[in-house]
């Protein structure tokens, strides 16, 4: 998805997300069924974590499931929470189940599925740099690639990098 113009400025899609955490994942999720949309989401991990290292057993969802990458915006949506239940053989067992909620494990799963659905992630690509550049942003990462676009979506995760260009130190 990365180019070049004329006048050598990258081109690339409408909108790059860098960090793939949930609500990057849900964004993905949500953009992947819009053609006239295009989008890059760029994560330094090997593979999609949640809360990784944290993950206690037994812990249950303290929400309710149905606030899922996309539920809430597209009930109808490939992504949903109850679409990966069915398409892994589990949605009556989830349904009769007799317990007080949903396990935090499954729903980290459910979210390495979709992940593994939507083809705009990009794994393994840590970006250095973000610079203006006339009316777009080129987003740079760590192998000497760069990516234009004019809307940039942040997911800072757990522990935040903040440049000191920004932070004046």
């Amino acid at each position: 998805m990365t180019g070049t113009m004329n006048d050598g400025r990258a081109t690339g899609p409408d909108l790059v997300g860098i960090g793939i955490e949930p609500a990057n994942l849900g964004l993905s999720a949500l953009i992947d069924p819009q053609p006239a949309l295009t989008a890059r989401f760029f994560e330094r991990r090997s593979r999609f974590a949640w809360h990784d290292g944290a993950m206690l057993p037994a812990a249950a969802l303290q929400v309710p499931p149905l606030k899922d990458l996309v539920t809430p915006v597209d009930p109808t949506s490939r992504f949903s929470f109850l679409n990966f239940l069915a398409e892994q053989g589990r949605l009556y067992r989830h349904l009769i189940a007799a317990r007080s909620g949903t396990p935090r494990e499954e729903f980290e799963q459910y979210y390495r599925w979709a992940a593994d659905l939507t083809p705009q992630l990009t794994f393994g690509t840590e970006i250095t740099e973000v610079r203006i550049d006339g009316e777009e942003l080129t987003v740079h990462d760590a192998t000497g690639g760069v990516t234009g676009t004019r809307n940039l979506v942040l997911g800072s995760g757990r522990r935040p990098h903040v440049p000191s260009c920004v932070t004046g130190t």
